[in-house]
């Protein structure tokens, strides 16, 4: 109990000291979101909705990111998507490719068995980012099209696959350890 209340002091400590422009580098910024997205990166993500888990390394006038997402379905069919990704953001807009696996695993109904089925995508995509809502719309590149059906045909304009995306994204932070002890010790 008393390192819980010595931590939290601390940390207390350091937020009313920090200047308000150096308190963001004491921290490590992440979000967690849900998404419903449409097209071949997942299929369809509804309900429930596309999980995501992202990662925010701030520069000075943008900020990098990395993210791992998740989505299954199982309504009508059963299917599972991942994907892990990187991109940049700047205020509103963004761009992010992301490489995603969706699997069908082997299902049978009566007499009828559908065999186990996998392929690979490369998503990069466009966003729009306002407070805690992203859109973000791009093109799919299908690997392993022979695991590829027609029913797979979601998010098809013309010849190309696109992705779209919806999501609410919200920001969490974590102490940066290192980066208070620097700051704590730095000469006054």
């Amino acid at each position: 109990m008393k390192r819980i209340l010595l931590v939290f002091t601390f940390l207390l400590t350091t937020v009313f000291i920090a200047k308000s422009e150096d308190l963001d580098s004491l921290y490590h910024h992440f979000s967690v979101g849900a998404a419903f997205a449409y097209g071949p990166e997942n299929l369809i993500s509804i309900i429930p909705p596309k999980v995501s888990f992202y990662y925010y390394i701030p520069e000075k006038n943008y900020e990098k990111y990395v993210a791992f997402e998740t989505s299954t379905h199982f309504i009508i069919t059963y299917f599972s998507a991942y994907s892990i990704l990187a991109g940049v953001k700047s205020k509103y807009l963004s761009f992010d490719t992301s490489l995603s696996f969706l699997h069908f695993p082997r299902t049978g109904y009566d007499y009828e068995i559908n065999p186990s089925r996998s392929y690979f995508s490369l998503n990069p995509k466009l966003g729009l980012k306002v407070d805690f809502i992203w859109l973000k719309i791009g093109p799919s590149f299908i690997f392993g099209r022979d695991n590829y059906s027609a029913e797979d045909d979601f998010g098809k304009v013309g010849n190309m696959r696109f992705n779209f995306e919806l999501s609410a994204n919200l920001p969490f932070k974590f102490p940066n350890y290192r980066k208070i002890a620097a700051y704590n010790n730095r000469p006054k």
